[in-house]
């Protein structure tokens, strides 16, 4: 079991400050637990030794480097377990979840997403094996199998899939939630933070005027 963060990104870009901090304060947060960060030839060797050419194949055809990046997240979190955190995430607090719980995800703000059951995947956690996470990725290869695009781009590969496949799972014990909120929802920069149910905040903030 790991935290896993992924990068992908032109060749020689680099992270910058604001995203150094970011992943430095998972570190901080959840020190003493295994961290790893992927770039893209990490993905790509991750998907071939453990997935084959059926889910690589799905991975190469997808253009945005955030499709690629949701698809690798839930094959990785798949296989190994534990905490997915986006490279854009301010981590304000460790996490400490019951023994008995097997996966846990933050309910997304459904205004923006257009379905009831949308769940932000830049932050999760999951067991590893979780049926959650496969059908997740089945369901991404099936959408690079059909192109299919969805009523927003949150369809193919991002939160309406991913609180879709945790959706089936039905009502469980071993699945809890917190809630995406946004803290400054008046202001142009509404300052999203992940609420954890006790009430603690993960805080998120814009990254070059998108989510990350």
């Amino acid at each position: 079991m790991q935290i896993t963060q992924i990068f992908l990104a032109d060749p020689q870009a680099e992270k910058g400050p604001y995203l150094e901090a970011c992943v430095e304060s998972v570190r901080r947060e959840f020190a003493g637990v295994p961290h790893v960060l992927y770039d893209q030839p990490m993905v790509e060797a991750f998907l071939a030794e453990h997935y084959g050419p059926r889910v690589l194949d799905a991975y190469r055809r997808l253009i945005p480097y955030a499709y690629r990046a949701d698809l690798a997240r839930y094959c990785i979190v798949q296989k190994l377990g534990g905490w997915y955190f986006d490279v854009g995430v301010r981590c304000a607090t460790g996490i400490d979840l019951p023994a008995n719980v097997e996966l846990f995800a933050f309910r997304d703000i459904n205004r923006y997403t257009g379905t009831a059951w949308a769940c932000d995947n830049g932050v999760f956690f999951a067991r590893a094996g979780h049926p959650a996470l496969q059908r997740a990725i089945d369901q991404v290869v099936e959408h690079c199998r059909n192109q299919y695009y969805g009523i927003s781009p949150l369809c193919p590969t991002g939160p309406n899939l991913w609180g879709r496949a945790i959706a089936i799972e039905g009502a469980n014990q071993a699945i809890a939630f917190g809630d995406s909120v946004e803290l400054t929802a008046q202001y142009p920069q509404t300052n999203k933070a992940l609420v954890l149910p006790d009430g603690l905040r993960n805080k998120r903030r814009r990254c070059r005027g998108r989510w990350s």
